[in-house]
């Protein structure tokens, strides 16, 4: 597992996976060197970010789809991500996609998001599923 510095998030890096260093607002930021244009990051943002949906459907916008309603939303598979449910959003449009994680955490919300090639995402989404829940939070924290 690696730190991320000042977040008190650690994770376990998924084979093939490469760590960059983070800008921000992220606090993490990988890429998978044997799947070009494939790139994930791990953003921290203190409160609700501006909600769970606000948030799943800025993204499928990111991708030209339309925003979910309320009954959809809640059918979105969750998983555990730091001891939270956490919603697993997964977009494609054009080739293109999306691999999302929304998980709050009270005080914080954290979002996981991987993008690129539609069949390298999904070549890649077992290895984003673990990523997403190897995350912990730093001992002494």
């Amino acid at each position: 597992g690696r730190e991320a510095p000042g977040a008190g998030l650690a994770w376990e890096l998924p084979p093939g996976w490469k760590e960059h260093p983070p800008t921000q607002p992220r606090v993490g930021s990988f890429v998978v060197p044997s799947r070009p244009g494939l790139e994930c990051s791990v953003t921290l943002l203190s409160g609700a970010g501006g909600g769970l949906a606000a948030n799943v459907n800025r993204w499928r916008g990111q991708l030209g789809l339309t925003a979910l309603g309320a009954a959809e939303f809640a059918a979105l598979p969750t998983l555990s991500v730091l001891g939270h449910p956490a919603r697993l959003v997964e977009v494609e449009n054009d080739g293109s996609g999306l691999l999302g994680v929304v998980c709050e955490l009270g005080a914080e919300t954290v979002f996981i998001k991987m993008t690129g090639p539609a069949g390298a995402l999904r070549e890649e989404r077992e290895n984003f599923i673990a990523f997403c829940r190897s995350l912990s939070r730093e001992s002494g924290r």
